[in-house]
């Protein structure tokens, strides 16, 4: 949801920018002879990767891009202490990718 002068509250979840800017001309047709609107994406906060398993601290951590698999593990606190490095698994959507995928420790 976004809230603006005019327009009150909006819900833009999963609207691509271009689709944004168009639902914002049209809603501000009314107040504005001739809207013009320009709508920047400062960063995505939904990308999420989901750290389970012999890890310190498991849970959802986000996604800002380019993070390595090692980088993920120090956000976590690191491995358990029974975990096994040399078998750790990669999901994409649900699928396993090929692995397992060694971390050197």
């Amino acid at each position: 949801m976004i809230t603006l002068p005019l327009l009150s509250d909006l819900h833009v979840v999963g609207l691509k920018p271009t689709e944004l800017q168009q639902l914002l001309i049209e809603k501000l047709r009314p107040f504005v002879t001739e809207p013009q609107v320009t709508v920047v994406v400062q960063g995505i906060r939904s990308r999420k990767v989901y750290l389970v398993g012999n890890v310190i601290k498991q849970g959802a951590y986000n996604l800002d891009g380019g993070e390595t698999v090692l980088q993920l593990l120090a956000a976590c606190g690191g491995l358990g202490t029974f975990a096994k490095a040399d078998s750790i698994l990669r999901f994409t959507h649900g699928e396993q990718e090929a692995g397992p995928h060694p971390i050197p420790v």
